[in-house]
Formats: C-alpha cells, structure tokens, sequence
C-alpha cells in the first residue's frame, strides 16, 4: 500500500493528494532528497522510511532525460549519484540539487568535470588481461564514511593505436626459463624489507610488506649455476590469503631488448630455508 503512495508521487499521478504532497511537502525538491527528521505525521514518516527498500526497483524512462533527477533518481547501474558525488562538489561546479539528467549531459559526452573521473594505464595483469595495454577509466562507486572503505568502478579502454604510433615493429613471442635467489639472510642479503605493515609479521604470505631486491637469475635452480643476469627494483607482499601452488604475475615492460614487453609470468617456489628465509623461485615467462 505504502509503494503504491510513493510510485502515485514520483510518476506525478493526476489526484489532489500528490499535488498537495508536491506543493506542501516537496516543495520543489526530488522525493528521494527529503530527510526523514523533525515533526511529521505517522504515515509521512513511513513513506520517507521505506524509500531505501524500494528505491532500485524504481527506474525511470529517460526520454531526454528531463523529468529524472540527476543525483537521486535511479536512472542507470551506480545511481543514486548523490550516494558518490557530495552536495558540495554538485554546487561548487555549478550545478544544484535540482539538476536532471539533461542537464549532466553535452554533446561531447558528460558534462561535468574531467577530474571527477581518473585515468590508469592498464599495463598487463594475468588470465584473460595477459597482453594487455591500453588505459582505464575509474570512478567512485560507493563510499562508506564511516569505515572508509569504497568500491571503484573501473572501465578498461584497448589502446590499440601505441605499437602504430611509436613504431614498434611486429611483436615476437619469447619463452624464457629460469631461477631467482632471494637471498634474505647471511653476510650479503640481497634482499632486504624496507617498510612493513603490523600484518605482515602475522600473515603467512608476508602481506603488507615492501623490499627491495638485487637478486641473481640463474639457468638451473643451484647458486653456481650459469648466471644470467640480476632482477633489481622491488616488490611487496600482495597475498592476503593463500594464492595457490603456482602464481601469475604480468610482464609490464623491461631494459634492452625488453623495453615494450609485455606478457605473464608463473612463479612457484623450487626451495626455502625455514632458517634464514631464503627462496629459490622458478620464473617461467
């Protein structure tokens, strides 16, 4: 009954009732913007209360998009935006409360600002982004202020214009096979933890710390074994649970004849030393 009396006001039904509801409780203002506070009548109350429940039911027809609010009507998959975008920021860049979705809109795209969508270059990742490049496209989905936590709704772009612009030539296929010491103990560790978390002493994957490495790559999996170079820079613990025997990383570039690579790689532990934590990682790229 009482989603009945609000399907009646948001679709503007021809009666007396919605018109005074319009005029004396609206007054201008959408019905998803009305706060639910101060003195009211009992059934005014449980109107307002119930809006969260049936509020994603509730969708509009755009048409040209005049009649739906922009901010507190359900109009596409991440609305309400006002659940996103702060009153503040809806003023500061000129438009108010009472926008519609017209109104957001050019002829260009949307009309509100650059900053309030992010870029990232998308530079590799593992299964089905093996390969991968091209530039993402990032905006908040949801905010809790209370925990701080938030979903970011991401929107990869192929980029398929780079090899054609820089000249890159045709890509080739390498297959390369071999073994990285983390020596973490001894004299001469090469590798060495900078920075930690308070979880990373506890989590049996090390996650939350970062160090920074100077390892030796080998052919087989013995310390005198043919070297083939060393893996310099850093890396941090990113498993928060238990990722698997084998695990995949991307390939986002290089030195020498790697600059531009692109690719995956599947490591799995060949030996540790409960010891001194030391490993031995076979790189299969």
């Amino acid at each position: 009954m009482i989603s009945s009396h609000i399907w009646s006001i948001i679709s503007g039904k021809e009666s007396l009732w919605v018109k005074w509801i319009h005029v004396y409780k609206l007054r201008g203002r959408t019905f998803w913007d009305i706060p639910c506070r101060g003195n009211m009548t009992w059934s005014w109350r449980k109107i307002l209360q119930i809006r969260p429940l049936i509020r994603r039911f509730l969708w509009y027809k755009l048409g040209n998009g005049s009649k739906a609010s922009a901010w507190f009507d359900h109009w596409c998959d991440v609305c309400p935006l006002s659940r996103i975008v702060s009153s503040r920021d809806i003023h500061r860049v000129g438009f108010s409360p009472g926008s519609t979705v017209r109104d957001i809109i050019s002829e260009d795209g949307w009309a509100w600002p650059a900053q309030w969508e992010v870029q990232f270059p998308v530079v590799g990742g593992s299964g089905v982004f093996r390969f991968a490049s091209g530039y993402a496209e990032a905006q908040t989905y949801f905010v809790n202020l209370t925990t701080g936590d938030a979903i970011v709704e991401k929107i990869p772009n192929t980029f398929n214009q780079l090899a054609t612009n820089i000249r890159l030539g045709r890509q080739k296929l390498t297959h390369q096979h071999f073994f990285v010491h983390d020596m973490v103990g001894g004299p001469n560790p090469t590798s060495i933890r900078v920075a930690a978390a308070p979880i990373a002493n506890i989590s049996p994957n090390g996650f939350g710390f970062v160090a920074i490495n100077d390892n030796l790559l080998t052919i087989g999996p013995e310390l005198n074994s043919t070297s083939l170079g060393r893996a310099q820079g850093m890396y941090a613990g990113v498993f928060r649970f238990a990722s698997g025997l084998v695990r995949e990383f991307p390939l986002v570039g290089g030195n020498g004849v790697f600059r531009f690579a692109s690719g995956h790689v599947n490591v799995k532990t060949h030996s540790s030393n409960a010891t001194n934590g030391d490993f031995i990682f076979e790189y299969d790229v």
